[in-house]
């Protein structure tokens, strides 16, 4: 992140802080990244991690957060309505927390819109990136099917398949063909779940690289140069 390069860090020689003092602050700070601020979703999601022990060294992380949204306060969501077509960026972070568990991100796009987001630490241990993809990707559908839904109840017509954007070979692999090693058998019901869209016609897959994948700063820090590409174009 560019305005805050050690929130992964932690300083265990820092002392602890009430937990309802950082909570308080926490999910303040929380309410604005989901309604507007997109940009400070990750670093909300990653610092909720911090709430059963946190210390001043995480507090002060959380003021760092409040002083980017200080100097970056005339940022306003805005939606261009230039389409309504769907496709979505899905991408995870494996084993991005202290205990070993990766973090999902993904956005859905209309148009060059996005109007939904998610950033959230994953509930299970994945033993590879392409099974952190993998959680990540089962979870984007169930919000994209709700997304379909709403667009249904608007009588919205929709251009299937819808593309979604993913930066690794394997998932796109393994969600097209199936489980294809015995050592995958654990996730067959995610990958089955996954499929089960694209046989049905309703998305398929495109690869992007890691530069161009949208929900990379969803995920975790990510350069400066990246960050705003991807950030700023919520505010345009």
């Amino acid at each position: 992140m560019p305005y805050k390069t050690n929130i992964l860090q932690s300083n265990k020689n820092s002392p602890s802080i009430p937990s309802n003092k950082f909570l308080s602050l926490l999910m303040s700070i929380f309410f604005v990244a989901r309604m507007t601020r997109w940009d400070i979703l990750w670093d909300c999601t990653y610092m909720g991690s911090r709430s059963s022990n946190p210390t001043e060294f995480d507090y002060s992380q959380l003021i760092i957060i409040l002083r980017y949204l200080k100097y970056t306060i005339d940022k306003k969501r805005s939606i261009n309505c230039n389409g309504l077509q769907l496709e979505f960026y899905v991408d995870a972070a494996h084993g991005l927390h202290n205990d070993g568990k990766g973090h999902t991100g993904f956005e859905i796009r209309a148009g060059d819109d996005c109007i939904f987001c998610k950033s959230t630490k994953q509930k299970v241990n994945a033993l590879s990136s392409t099974e952190s993809e993998i959680l990540a990707l089962a979870e984007s559908l169930t919000y994209l099917d709700w997304v379909i839904l709403i667009y249904q109840d608007l009588n919205i017509d929709l251009l299937y398949p819808i593309v979604f954007y993913q930066d690794n070979l394997s998932t796109i692999s393994m969600i097209t063909n199936g489980p294809q090693f015995k050592r995958a058998k654990h996730m067959l019901v995610k990958v089955n779940y996954s499929k089960q869209f694209i046989d049905d016609g309703k998305i398929v897959a495109k690869h992007v690289f890691t530069d161009k994948m949208r929900a990379d700063h969803l995920t975790k820090p990510i350069h400066k140069d990246p960050f705003y590409e991807f950030t700023d174009d919520y505010y345009k």
